[in-house]
């Protein structure tokens, strides 16, 4: 499954994509300055045409791991 939609974030206009495994974000080209964007503990900068991916797996595996060392406390 995935989710597709187009928003508008501080006047630019993204494309995002979101499956289990992933999130992408990809902002329209225009004239606007460059815009940060977060996700989990980082900021990112995305300038008009830029188009990112994130896992969302490798954090999924590892808080299954933070988890299992956790119980055996």
């Amino acid at each position: 499954a995935e989710l597709h939609m187009q928003i508008r974030y501080r006047m630019h206009s993204l494309e995002v994509n979101v499956t289990h495994e992933r999130l992408r974000i990809h902002v329209l080209k225009s004239l606007l300055p460059p815009v940060r964007i977060g996700f989990r503990d980082s900021v990112f900068e995305f300038k008009p045409g830029d188009t990112r991916e994130f896992s969302f797996s490798e954090f999924i595996r590892g808080d299954r791991e933070e988890r299992r060392v956790a119980a055996n406390y």
